[in-house]
Order: structure tokens, then sequence, then C-alpha cells
């Protein structure tokens, strides 16, 4: 059975940046495993795909913010292990808060009951660049 999670990004002003349909066979997962999942599945789409505009949780080193996104002067793939590594500590330092049925979650390692069309919001008080 999967699960279809909505993922929503939003600004510290609750501007609406990004939206992003995660599906998961677990009833259960950790933000960590959750952020993971995330990451891998967008770096994953960027690489594939090779888009002009990029909308995701974490930006490329060295892209230009346009109306729709970022975009890289030049396209090179991403490791989504280090883009990773950047959003886990945006969460840690609370640059990245996550909140699950409108409660901020606090802990890296909370337990996350899923259930289908769930909404889960990103909140970022600035953007998040990694490597």
């Amino acid at each position: 059975m999967s699960i279809l999670l909505l993922l929503k990004d939003e600004s510290a002003t609750g501007e609406h940046l990004n939206l992003v349909r995660l599906k998961v066979s677990e009833s259960e997962l950790t933000v960590r495993e959750l952020l993971q999942r995330r990451v891998q599945q967008e770096v994953g789409k960027f690489n594939r795909e090779r888009p002009v505009c990029y909308q995701a949780l974490v930006y490329p080193q060295g892209a230009q913010e346009t109306s729709r996104g970022f975009r890289l002067g030049q396209h090179r793939d991403l490791d989504w292990q280090i883009q990773l590594q950047r959003a886990l500590r945006s969460f840690e330092l609370g640059a990245l808060t996550v909140y699950v049925d409108a409660k901020a979650v606090t802990e890296l390692d909370a337990v996350l009951p899923l259930r289908d069309a769930m909404e889960i919001v990103f909140v970022k008080l600035s953007p998040i660049v990694a490597g």
C-alpha cells in the first residue's frame, strides 16, 4: 500500500513556495527519513530531467534565485547526500521547521504516523544552499 504525502514549502511569512508529492510505503517515518526521501526524490528528478529552473527544499551552491525557483548557470549532477546534510543541519539550527497537523516537530528522530493525502509543511527562514 502506498501513501501519498503532500509536502508544502512556505517562507517565514507564509508565502507558498512549492508543493511536492511524495509516495511512501511505510505507515510511519521519522523526520530524518522524510527529509531523506524528499531530497533523494528531488535530486533524482533534477539529475534526470535537467530543468532550467529548480524548485526544491535545498538549492545547489552557485544557483541564482529567479521568480520560478533557482537556476544553475551550467548544469551539473547533484549529490543527494550533500543536499540532505544541509537540510538536516538547517533543521537542527532552526532555519527549517517542519509542521505536521499545524504542530512544529522539533526532533529529527520524531516518528510521524502517516496517512494518505497528509499535508506536511516545511518553513524555510532562508534558502537552504548546499554543494
